[in-house]
């Protein structure tokens, strides 16, 4: 084994020895990075607001524009979240240009589902925008009809269900229109290992004292879970945590 091979090798090792440390390490999530902001913020919100104006693309919208169908639920998010809590020239020319992009959105949800939507899309994006719609934002939801009535019959199996921690559609919590009750509260202190989901939850127990403790373990879950994406932000936060 030549020199190169094995410092490679060492630093292929320390790297997996690290591997999960602290929940792991993971990449800032547009739509929960937004989702906190408008459910939770974790201090002063400008820094966020300004890094997610940052995430726009030239296009207006938010997400990558290789995966446009991925696209309108981060832009919804951020949007909502600009409109809530940010201020000042630099937002008002985001919010107009991403309402530019979003209503153009429809095309590529007209005719038959794909096999390849997003995953939870179902359930997420049809919430999405119904906030929108009820923050004055107009968007034509003819063309995503298919795609709610996909929710829609999800959302009444998962109805039927006691929810509790650890199964899968508590990682969309915000979307269900559930009561927030603790059986969905993981291990982690948070819903779902979703900040936007413990974030919804937050909002939903306001004012609960009985919920005192769960609540403080919840806004703790999404202090640790913005820590994860190495960036110094408060409320920048991933989309899963831990990882």
């Amino acid at each position: 084994m030549n020199r190169t091979t094995a410092v490679l090798l060492a630093d292929l090792q320390h790297l997996i020895e690290e591997l999960g440390t602290d929940g792991g390490l993971i990449t800032p999530s547009i739509y929960d990075t937004a989702q906190v902001l408008r459910y939770a913020p974790l201090a002063d919100v400008a820094p966020a607001v300004a890094w997610l104006i940052s995430q726009q693309e030239d296009d207006g919208g938010w997400g990558t524009p290789e995966t446009p169908r991925a696209r309108d639920l981060p832009t919804l998010a951020a949007l909502l979240a600009i409109q809530s809590v940010g201020h000042g020239s630099e937002v008002e020319r985001a919010f107009a240009q991403g309402i530019s992009f979003i209503q153009a959105q429809g095309k590529h949800w007209e005719g038959p589902l794909p096999e390849d939507i997003p995953v939870g899309i179902e359930l997420l994006l049809p919430y999405m925008l119904d906030e929108a719609a009820a923050c004055g934002i107009i968007i034509d939801q003819a063309p995503y009809a298919k795609l709610s009535q996909l929710g829609q019959r999800r959302r009444a199996l998962i109805a039927q269900m006691r929810l509790r921690a650890g199964t899968t559609p508590t990682h969309s919590w915000e979307a269900l229109g559930l009561p927030p009750t603790t059986d969905v509260i993981d291990g982690s202190g948070g819903i779902g290992h979703s900040p936007a989901a413990t974030a919804a939850w937050l909002r939903a127990t306001t004012g609960r004292e009985d919920l005192a403790a769960e609540r403080a373990a919840a806004l703790q879950y999404l202090h640790q879970a913005a820590r994860a994406t190495g960036s110094t932000i408060p409320g920048v936060v991933p989309t899963v945590w831990p990882i």
